[in-house]
């Protein structure tokens, strides 16, 4: 990476995944500048474990967590512990609770917070969101005197605080308000598979499901004592709250930098619509590489190159994020899902016609000791044939299809790519013939039936 002379001051706000990324960036591009992070807690820690630092997969918070003062340790890198409280884009500086702050350039990653929505007793002790230290310990703290829970909420992080309480042998219900859980990231083919899983495995799932209210104990004046789902009573010594999240945008858009109802909006060199101010991470908007279609950056590896690429650009450097494929993969008990590129219901209401090639296979031969199912969800442009999307779940080796795909869908492969996919082999490791090439055969077998009926159809 070529350094380049700039010494300007440099102002991070935020010391994410994004801050972090854009700070080390700049260190090794642009020595000469004055860099200081301004990050209102001491220490930094990767959100994504917290859900299996409850579960006890992880033992502890102390493994996740670093103090900010000491990463930076030795760098040149300013790190100060403060809550910046406005900008002023005008005059070009920054006011905190203690200092007001010049900047040549600013970046902020600022992150997201959780979203509860307007429910009546949400406030009541036991009840949580998970997005910190300080809630994971809150919740560890609840377990040990609670015999049941309600997660609000299907998605990812739904599933995995449910996956974790599984594992205290509390009696755990999700309640999802649409119609199956983990509906913005999976087809209902695969939805229904998740659902079943984990039904089988002793999590209560209601789906199409509204939350009336949030009840009180009525020999604990203040505690959670249950929650009323469709006007129904379920008790619940724990809830969480796992409804989403909303970007930290409030400080931008007071600034009078432009923002949407997804964060910040910046361009492909994650500058906002004042120059000088970029922004990176949960808090900005960014674009669907294959329908264009402005979406929230919610994803830590999204939010690595964000930071790498705002550090390039502020650096001199020339630097462009291309936007997100939405690649996730995830874990529920021991049940690995995933996905990249569009879901085939995303495709359709984009004007793709689609075909999809879906089959279940094993992770290793039947005759291998530890074979586990494996579901593979490939979905094609009948037109010009290209892969859309691929949702992935199974009992182990759910990432490396998962990448696999992104990568193909970044390369525009198309279903006669994959179809001539090489792989390997080897029994103790995986199937053959690749799960990959089985479900782009059963999409080809549908695709030539579409055309033959098509043909049929037009005479």
């Amino acid at each position: 990476m070529t350094e380049i002379k700039n010494n300007k001051k440099i102002i991070i706000i935020g010391c994410g995944d994004a801050g972090i990324s854009a700070a080390v960036t700049l260190l090794r591009m642009s020595k000469d500048s004055e860099i200081t992070i301004i990050e209102k807690e001491k220490y930094f820690y990767p959100r994504c474990p917290l859900p299996f630092v409850i579960g006890g997969e992880i033992v502890g918070t102390k493994k996740i967590i670093k103090k900010i003062e000491d990463m930076f340790s030795g760098t040149g890198i300013n790190v100060v512990c403060d809550t910046v409280l406005s900008i002023n884009p005008c005059e070009n500086t920054l006011r905190t609770k203690n200092h007001t702050v010049v900047y040549d350039y600013l970046i902020m990653a600022t992150g997201a917070s959780c979203y509860v929505p307007p429910i009546k007793g949400s406030n009541l002790s036991g009840c949580y969101t998970l997005r910190t230290i300080e809630d994971t310990r809150k919740i560890m703290k609840r377990i040990v005197d609670s015999e049941s829970a309600i997660v609000i909420g299907g998605g990812a992080i739904g599933l995995e605080v449910a996956s974790a309480f599984i594992n205290y042998n509390l009696d755990v219900t999700v309640v999802e308000v649409m119609n199956r859980i983990m509906a913005n990231s999976f087809d209902p083919n695969f939805s229904k598979i998740i659902e079943e899983y984990l039904k089988d495995n002793g999590i209560k799932i209601l789906t199409g499901a509204k939350v009336n209210e949030i009840t009180e104990r009525q020999d604990r004046k203040g505690e959670v004592g249950g929650v009323i789902v469709d006007r129904k009573f379920i008790p619940a010594d724990l809830v969480v709250f796992s409804t989403g999240i909303r970007a930290n945008s409030e400080l931008a858009e007071h600034a009078g930098i432009k923002v949407s109802r997804n964060g910040i909006v910046v361009n492909e060199k994650l500058q906002t619509s004042i120059p000088n101010i970029y922004a990176c991470g949960d808090c900005i908007e960014i674009e669907d590489i294959l329908t264009g279609k402005k979406v929230q950056s919610g994803y830590g590896t999204q939010a690595d190159r964000e930071g790498h690429i705002a550090g390039i650009n502020i650096a001199g450097g020339v630097g462009t994020f291309e936007g997100t494929l939405g690649s996730v993969v995830t874990k529920a008990m021991d049940l690995e899902i995933g996905r990249t590129g569009l879901m085939e219901t995303e495709a359709k209401d984009a004007g793709y016609e689609t075909v999809s090639g879906i089959v279940k296979t094993k992770t290793k031969p039947d005759y291998y000791p530890g074979a586990k199912d494996f579901w593979t969800h490939l979905i094609f442009d009948a037109k010009s044939e290209k892969l859309l999307g691929a949702q992935i779940a199974g009992g182990e080796d759910v990432v490396g299809y998962v990448n696999l795909a992104s990568m193909a869908l970044q390369k525009g492969n198309t279903l006669h790519d994959t179809l001539k996919f090489k792989y390997s082999y080897a029994p103790p490791i995986c199937s053959a013939p690749s799960p990959f090439v089985l479900a782009a055969e059963n999409a080809y077998k549908k695709l030539e039936r579409l055309k033959k009926i098509k043909k049929r159809t037009a005479k």
